[in-house]
């Protein structure tokens, strides 16, 4: 048991140190050119290293320059239009775009793998998952929910990513139709799909939130606390909450510790236990951390002087899990794999 939680802290350190290198190459950007960042980030990995594990390797010639191969394209090339494209664009969408890569790879191990690597049915599926659902689903319910109608008279700037403009409720409604494509083809319950993506979701958001701070957008309203943040810019020199950082820690850190914690119980808990509490948790802290957001500008105050669409949409999430977790406890359906395709059965058989 202490290896096996002594293995789960080290994975989750390898997504937190992962998730925060497009954040920290972001900033580092506001002093050094894409190829100064390299030899700092390779010499201290290197030094890293080292120090870990200060010994050496004799190898063939050969294995040698597949290491210089593979350290050229994998590795300075990479980082290069890695540090590139985060010159140019969000940390987020840097975070998305190469969040994609493990499908490019599936489909390079098709095209060059001596051994014959099959693309199965699921390497497909989940393509159309991650872009279809999240990237499509998230920039349809922008338009949608805040586009305020600009959207209409524009039609051909919908499919401008470039410009920004991601929500996450669209994202959120788009992924859950496409985990029940998937599950239709992968014969996988839905929920068991959705209960897997909800642990995983927060540590996104985390880093997401964090991208929107470095960013400077997306930031809180006027205060005089101890918290206020100068973004500059379109937000003024007046201190703001730093409503990203707020949402990074309960949306995302508070949220998959909890259901972290839900998910050591043996045997797990029932499909639908996950996805319910997820929705539950971020409608809540979505809907308080409304109050000390700047609304988006092109909408403002839908009621009252304090109603945003971001409490509108969250509302909804906060009745949906509730009545999620009623179902899931009430059915406590097991959590389950691939279903088996049961043969039709043909008269006469049975005894």
């Amino acid at each position: 048991m202490q290896k096996k939680t002594l293995g789960h802290l080290y994975a989750l350190f390898t997504i937190l140190v992962w998730g925060s290198c497009f954040v920290l190459t972001k900033v580092m950007l506001t002093a050094y050119t894409p190829t100064q960042i390299i030899p700092l980030r390779m010499g201290l990995a290197y030094l890293t290293l080292w120090a870990l594990r200060p010994r050496t390797l004799k190898l063939p010639w050969k294995d040698e320059l597949m290491f210089i191969l593979i350290g050229i394209t994998g590795g300075s090339v990479y980082f290069f239009l890695q540090n590139t494209a985060a010159a140019h664009t969000s940390a987020a969408n840097v975070s998305i775009l190469v969040s994609m890569s493990p499908i490019l790879t599936v489909i390079l191990a098709q095209l060059f793998s001596r051994k014959g690597e099959k693309l199965g049915k699921l390497v497909y599926i989940g393509a159309l998952v991650a872009i279809v659902g999240v990237v499509l689903g998230a920039r349809i319910g922008y338009v949608l929910f805040y586009g305020d109608g600009y959207y209409l008279s524009h039609p051909l700037e919908i499919l401008a990513f470039n410009q920004g403009g991601m929500s996450f409720h669209g994202g959120l409604v788009g992924l859950l139709i496409g985990g029940a494509v998937a599950a239709l083809m992968t014969r996988i319950p839905f929920l068991t799909l959705a209960d897997l993506g909800s642990i995983a979701a927060p540590i996104g958001l985390f880093f997401g939130r964090c991208a929107n701070f470095v960013n400077g957008e997306l930031w809180g309203a006027p205060t005089d606390g101890p918290l206020g943040v100068v973004f500059g810019g379109a937000a003024g020199m007046m201190p703001r909450h730093p409503s990203q950082l707020y949402e990074a820690v309960l949306e995302g850190l508070v949220i998959f510790c909890v259901l972290f914690a839900l998910s050591r119980k043996r045997p797990p808990r029932p499909q639908g236990t996950f996805l319910g509490a997820f929705l539950v948790l971020y409608g809540i802290f979505r809907f308080l951390i409304e109050f000390v957001r700047e609304p988006d500008v092109q909408l403002g105050y839908l009621w009252g002087g304090w109603l945003t669409m971001g409490q509108v949409l969250s509302a909804p999430l906060i009745v949906a899990g509730i009545a999620l977790l009623i179902y899931a406890a009430r059915t406590r359906h097991p959590q389950a794999g691939p279903q088996e395709i049961q043969p039709p059965s043909v008269p006469g058989d049975a005894a």
